[in-house]
């Protein structure tokens, strides 16, 4: 489908990057997004720090990573959700290079690595599984653990270490549900939150929280403004050529009409300054219209 690169965030759904911000801007839907997505209970907004990527923001040198939406949570969790618009057919590795970004930003210090939670969650508008055994899954998720070494070594044993609350979740955007029923509630929720990232009208959204979270966000004039800069700066290549196609387009529509005219002005007898005078056709182009006529070329009635 040809993306419309002239609407506004009100032609928007959650899979357009300017709609990353929802997660900044209304922490009931972030909380609700952590619950359905990670199963992570938020009972207090104030211990979430959400950090949204500026969609505007240029990628400086050097800078190797782009989070969407990192969140910290009192307690050590950390999470960072993906919004995958496009299939790189390498979700599962590059969700382990986001995960490595949570890794190295523990506090200095082994001990507090098995006290902290990450989880990386790749919400994918396509199927990530399509072509393998899981084609058509809803979800998959990757837990990483280290082993329990303690008969060969002196060594923490009885329980994995330090990596037991290290987890990858990546989505099935394009599940097909009709196909396939949901097996819990959980899944239901899930199927929910994934339909509703499609759509565009928050009134067409079967979750309150999203639906009202959604309203707002688009609701804002600041947001509106910020989102058109966005269409404007990311794809001001395609609206140039967007623009100039018009215009050709335009320019052949009125050369034509202009043709037309000049065809029954001859067809009537005027004589050609009267023409030129008429429809602003140079003298020179009149005359080779007319020549055509008596050719017999075209004929104006």
């Amino acid at each position: 489908m040809k993306y419309d690169y002239l609407k506004g965030i009100e032609g928007m759904n959650m899979y357009d990057p300017p709609l990353m911000g929802i997660f900044d801007y209304n922490k009931k839907f972030t909380a609700y997004s952590l619950k359905v997505l990670a199963g992570i209970d938020v009972d207090d907004l104030n211990s979430m720090q959400v950090i949204v990527e500026d969609f505007l923001a240029p990628v400086k040198d050097g800078r190797a990573m782009r989070m969407d939406v990192r969140i910290n949570l009192i307690g050590n969790t950390r999470t960072d959700i993906e919004i995958q618009k496009i299939n790189n057919k390498d979700e599962l590795a590059r969700a382990l290079y986001y995960l490595g970004g949570l890794l190295v930003d523990y506090s200095k210090g082994l001990e507090v690595i098995p006290q902290t939670k990450c989880i990386v969650v790749f919400i994918c508008n396509f199927d990530p599984f399509e072509g393998t055994p899981y084609e058509g899954m809803t979800r998959m998720r990757y837990t990483l653990r280290s082993e329990d070494d303690s008969k060969k070594f002196h060594t923490k044993g009885g329980e994995p270490y330090p990596f037991d609350a290290v987890n990858v979740l990546i989505y099935n955007g394009a599940k097909k549900w009709d196909e396939d029923n949901p097996l819990s509630e959980e899944e239901e929720a899930v199927r929910i939150y994934l339909e509703d990232m499609q759509k565009v009208d928050p009134k067409d959204m079967k979750s309150s929280i999203a639906s009202n979270a959604v309203t707002e966000y688009k609701g804002d004039p600041v947001i509106m403004d910020k989102a058109k800069q966005w269409v404007r700066a990311t794809y001001h290549d395609e609206i140039e050529e967007e623009k100039r196609k018009l215009q050709e387009e335009y320019e052949t529509k009125l050369t034509n009409k202009t043709e037309e005219v000049v065809k029954k002005l001859i067809a009537h007898g005027e004589d050609d300054e009267y023409i030129n005078d008429v429809t602003g056709m140079s003298i020179e182009m009149v005359l080779e219209i007319r020549s055509s006529m008596q050719d017999g070329e075209d004929n104006p009635n």
